[in-house]
């Protein structure tokens, strides 16, 4: 396949920013194949994002999370808002893609022409949730959606991170993980916004309540946002409507305070970070599998006049690396 030219990546980057969704799809495949045209196209909307509030929903599996996310989609349309959302699944151990429950469940949402669904899979990119997180949200919001939900697989890091590409932070929780507030990992009670505890109408929804609100007054700052804690069931809408306005007013907060503006900037150094970081993989990667610089390093090891870590060190000072252990 011919890559695409540069007047070719221009009048993508215009259909997207016209609303096509052939074309937000396209750009997206680009984006998450790491080719130079996907950074080109990221690069060429880059001034156009910003309009969308980003909305990060995170928590540990079985916390109903992408179903709370397709009550959230319901509730914004009903308020005449367009919404995309970016459901980032578990890599297929078999093929390496997305799986795509999240989109099944979402279907009848995603037949609505304001509604735009795509799986996006987590590879564990340096940079958090991965570089290609954060420029398709960007797509998303140049392509005039007024919402962008990313959705997060909630495991690992990524519950945490997601602050590098969400301006709102939801932490999903039920009164059935089993899961003590001191528990959660570390850092995911001051970094979320909201606190959800979905599944209501199961037992044990008020004693989470009131951990989590206990954890919210130890997190919250002087003079700062106060963390909402909210019980919903969103397999009937209960408390849907409670939660939109809650992630509306943190909207108008961010709007008002230095807070808004000092996290814009976060991400924006983030995702220059993962940038930086994944040039610098591919370049180790280039580097260290050359068939030369195995050549030259392997015969030392096995004759033992050097070991793995004094050989990581001279390659590294051969590259102009300075290695963290001196030589």
């Amino acid at each position: 396949m011919t890559a695409p030219s540069r007047h070719d990546i221009d009048d993508l980057a215009a259909r997207i920013k016209a609303g096509e969704r052939v074309a937000l799809a396209r750009g997206i495949s680009l984006i998450e194949s790491g080719d130079p045209e996907g950074l080109a196209l990221s690069e060429a909307i880059f001034a156009d994002g910003g309009r969308a509030h980003l909305i990060g929903v995170t928590g540990p599996p079985g916390a109903g999370k992408s179903t709370l996310t397709d009550a959230l989609v319901r509730a914004y349309r009903a308020r005449d808002l367009t919404v995309a959302v970016l459901a980032v699944d578990p890599v297929s151990p078999r093929t390496g893609g997305a799986t795509l429950g999240d989109r099944t469940r979402m279907m009848a949402a995603s037949a609505d022409p304001k509604v735009f669904i795509r799986s996006s899979a987590a590879r564990g990119q340096h940079g958090g949730l991965g570089l290609t997180t954060m420029q398709t949200a960007r797509l998303m919001d140049v392509a005039g959606y007024d919402r962008v939900i990313i959705e997060t697989v909630g495991t690992g890091q990524d519950g945490v991170t997601i602050a590098t590409v969400a301006a709102t932070i939801l932490l999903v929780q039920t009164g059935q993980n089993g899961d003590d507030v001191q528990a959660l990992k570390a850092g995911i009670l001051e970094v979320a916004d909201l606190y959800v505890v979905n599944k209501a109408d199961l037992p044990g929804t008020d004693a989470m309540v009131a951990d989590l609100r206990e954890a919210a007054a130890a997190a919250n700052q002087p003079d700062g946002w106060a963390r909402p804690v909210i019980a919903t069931t969103a397999t009937d809408g209960s408390g849907i409507e409670t939660l939109l306005d809650a992630i509306e007013a943190h909207r108008a907060y961010l709007a008002s305070s230095p807070e808004g503006e000092q996290r814009a900037a976060g991400r924006l150094w983030a995702e220059v970070q993962a940038l930086v970081h994944n040039e610098v993989r591919v370049a180790v990667d280039r580097y260290m599998t050359a068939p030369a610089t195995m050549h030259a390093a392997v015969p030392a090891l096995i004759a033992g006049r050097s070991n793995p870590i004094q050989m990581a060190c001279s390659l590294l000072a051969a590259r102009g690396w300075t290695p963290t252990r001196p030589q």
